[in-house]
């Protein structure tokens, strides 16, 4: 697929998943659980599915792949902390904003590597456009989340959380799938592939916020 056909299609398949998100949100925590639990069904399959194509069917039973992929459900635990719908709803903003300026600024003016050897795409550059579309995101949030005194800090401090936490989910997925020699995880998803090439830097970043919120909101 060139990437004529595909950026519409990653637009297409974003704004449809951010509907059923909202929905998901709208109508609380079973609502949620439900969207989660069908993202980690999803996403075990594409695993199994890969390492079963390499003969290590054993490996996806007993390895540390679901575990991981499991990670997800800590959008469950933030949606049960104080104003967790909203705070569920940042987490998916600030995760995306990243991996969409990432994806985006790296493809065109991706020129410095970080590190090539594990997932050859990433770029400074493209880390640099992810950190500033967060930043967008945390400059637009409502200041009632954040304790009096002291919101420069805990905005900065959710951006670096929120960044960093993308950045190493993706490039988690990316060693995983440089090792099996593949691409994308699946085609499930038009122009994004599987839903572990999407919900990758989620698995980190859910988890990173779910602990920045409880300690520091």
């Amino acid at each position: 697929m060139d990437y004529n056909t595909k950026g519409p299609l990653r637009i297409i398949s974003a704004l449809v998943g951010g509907f059923i998100l909202l929905a998901a949100i709208f109508f609380g925590r079973y609502a949620l659980l439900g969207a989660i639990s069908f993202v980690f069904i999803a996403a075990v399959y594409e695993y199994t599915s890969l390492l079963r194509e390499k003969n290590r069917l054993k490996l996806a039973i007993l390895g540390p792949g679901i575990f991981y992929i499991g990670l997800l459900f800590m959008i469950n635990a933030i949606f049960e902390l104080p104003l967790g719908n909203v705070l569920v709803l940042f987490t998916f903003l600030g995760t995306w904003a990243f991996d969409t300026a990432a994806y985006y600024i790296g493809t065109k003016w991706g020129h410095h590597k970080i590190i090539p050897k594990i997932s050859p795409n990433k770029s400074l550059e493209g880390f640099i456009g992810g950190l500033l579309a967060v930043t967008i995101i945390a400059v637009l949030l409502p200041n009632f989340l954040f304790k009096v005194g002291t919101e420069s800090f805990l905005k900065a401090g959710w951006i670096l959380t929120i960044s960093f936490g993308a950045f190493l989910g993706d490039i988690i997925e990316s060693s995983t799938k440089r090792k099996l020699e593949v691409k994308d995880s699946s085609k499930l998803i038009p122009g994004h592939g599987g839903f572990l090439d999407r919900f990758d830097s989620l698995m980190i970043t859910a988890t990173a916020a779910y602990l920045f919120y409880r300690w520091f909101l």
